[in-house]
């Protein structure tokens, strides 16, 4: 499965507040290590045709896709929805809704929460940077989902 979320970078990306968000959706899912690939997008921006046509611009969107193999068990499975299309039916309405978004956020300000305390330890410093509300995994915003290859059953 592959997740876009945008207003973050994979420096920013932390898999244990992602899972967290995910086992919220697929608590029957079994999560193997994600990958994440920094994905430029650009739009424009402005009237298009009109006079304010030279007025026009990019605007540059920092998105990372994120790939997870997962799996679940087949007794999930029904006649009408395969293991697949039960996890990416699941998803899609949690990322329509802004549900995930929220999710994500939630973790992430949790784990800062959890991290923040005495210490100048440079690892957590890090840690920190990549949870924070305004760059990191809180500015994270669930855009779409998409199939990769099969779950495993």
């Amino acid at each position: 499965m592959s997740v876009s979320l945008s207003g973050i970078t994979c420096d920013d990306y932390d898999q244990s507040v992602y899972f967290s968000a995910l086992d919220d959706y697929l608590s029957e899912a079994a999560f193997e290590e994600s990958s994440c690939v920094d994905v430029s997008r650009r739009r424009a921006m402005g009237s298009r045709g009109g006079p304010n046509d030279k007025e026009r611009r990019l605007d540059a969107t920092t998105t990372v896709d994120i790939v997870t193999p997962l799996s679940m068990a087949k007794i999930y499975e029904t006649d009408d929805c395969s293991i697949m299309c039960l996890i990416t039916e699941t998803m899609q309405a949690q990322v329509s809704s802004g549900n995930f978004t929220t999710t994500i956020i939630a973790y992430a300000n949790a784990r800062r929460r959890q991290l923040a305390g005495p210490g100048g330890d440079s690892d957590k410093a890090t840690a920190l940077r990549r949870l924070d509300a305004s760059s990191g995994m809180g500015a994270a915003s669930a855009e779409s989902i998409s199939e990769i290859g099969r779950a495993h059953v």
